[in-house]
């Protein structure tokens, strides 16, 4: 399974996806060492901390790759690319440069993407606004990410979720998983759910799947 989660800052994306036993993580925030034991996270600075991770994981994969944050991940790329072609951005290779360097993003991700039988990618949240023709504001709300290849990401995972934190006056903050709940949220899945928002739970999520015969 492919899994996509975005979400605000502290809204649970790295607590969701801590919740999978056994997993392990690419970590370039390094939020993830106050949820993961230590041995389970692959800190990552560079791209050469990125490429020795890989190494190691498809050596002996885990059944739960974590992939925190994909931005971060997408930059390390973007910066080793540059440096082996010596240019400082995708423009100084005239009419080519930027499908080249989309296309190397592309193909690290698609790999990442099948060194597991899951793979969880974590990523920020995007706002943006936008007038309807009858110029009412709409806010939609979806990841933060290289908009030349998030349709092919989206292609790519088995569900694409986002992380709230839902606000109730009687019991306090409440942490959920929205499953394009709304049309305003970037989300989707490829197999039948029976709710659109879900506790933040990991057992929550997997008890959402509609299973044969119900």
């Amino acid at each position: 399974m492919r899994i996509w989660i975005y979400g605000a800052p502290f809204s649970g994306k790295t607590t969701f996806a801590s919740q999978f036993k056994g997993a392990k993580i690419l970590s370039t925030d390094g939020n993830a060492e106050y949820l993961f034991p230590k041995e389970d996270i692959y800190r990552i600075k560079s791209y050469a901390d990125l490429d020795k991770a890989v190494q190691e994981i498809k050596k002996n994969p885990p059944e739960t790759l974590v992939i925190d944050t994909t931005e971060y991940l997408l930059d390390y790329i973007k910066f080793n690319w540059y440096a082996k072609n010596k240019v400082s951005h995708e423009s100084e290779i005239a009419f080519k440069g930027y499908s080249m360097l989309r296309t190397e993003m592309w193909e690290q991700l698609f790999s990442l993407a099948n060194i597991c039988d899951n793979t969880i990618f974590i990523s920020h949240e995007g706002v943006f606004i936008e007038k309807n023709k009858f110029g009412r504001e709409i806010t939609h709300f979806e990841p933060q990410f290289e908009s030349a290849i998030k349709d092919k990401m989206h292609g790519l995972m088995t569900i694409v979720m986002r992380a709230v934190i839902v606000p109730d006056e009687k019991v306090g903050n409440q942490y959920k998983l929205h499953i394009h709940h709304t049309d305003e949220e970037f989300g989707g899945t490829r197999l039948p759910i029976k709710e659109t928002e879900i506790d933040n739970d990991v057992e929550a999520f997997r008890n959402n799947f509609v299973k044969k015969g119900e």
